[in-house]
């Protein structure tokens, strides 16, 4: 199986800095656009698994200050999309499974790797919503310092495919 680098999932790496406990009784959600990427094509589509990871900050610390809110007590991921722009009309038919983790960035934590989302099968459409898996506060990951990595598995598009992003995190307070 040829290993390759499938840029369509590989748009997660983060390492947030967020405030300590409060209260979690206001909540608030910050999003942020993930810029277009491409996937070179393949015209022989061979399959593939594929890890990667590319940056996403997200400030979590500023959008409380902001808000004049306090500090964070949680931060959950609330929505994860991605839309094709080329080819027009243009479907996930080569994605079949996508994996988002938590990696924290020190090798001596004391916390494990986990999901934060996940979609199997992936829907033949130009819009996926990755599913954000319940519970899952990243906010011990983000004051330790982590990653959003991800796993992907499927086949190459058989032509040059560009998409962009959207991800949406609710903190609480």
């Amino acid at each position: 199986m040829r290993r390759a680098e499938l840029g369509l999932f590989a748009v997660l790496s983060t390492a947030i800095g967020l405030g300590a406990a409060g209260c979690g009784a206001i909540s608030f959600d910050i999003s942020q656009d993930i810029p277009p990427t491409t996937i070179t094509g393949d015209p022989n589509s061979p399959p593939l698994v594929a890890g990667s990871n590319a940056p996403l900050m997200l400030d979590i610390q500023a959008q409380t200050s902001e808000r004049h809110t306090g500090p964070a007590s949680a931060a959950y991921l609330k929505d994860l999309s991605f839309t094709i722009t080329t080819p027009t009309n243009g479907t996930f038919y080569f994605a079949a499974s996508v994996t988002i983790l938590l990696t924290p960035i020190n090798p001596s934590s004391s916390l494990p790797t986990i999901p934060i989302a996940e979609l199997t099968p992936i829907p033949n459409t130009n819009t996926i919503h990755v599913t954000p898996i319940a519970g899952v506060n990243i906010l011990p990951y983000s004051n330790e310092g982590a990653n959003i990595d991800a796993t992907a598995a499927g086949t190459l598009p058989k032509e040059d495919t560009t998409y962009v992003g959207h991800v949406v995190v609710t903190v609480k307070i």
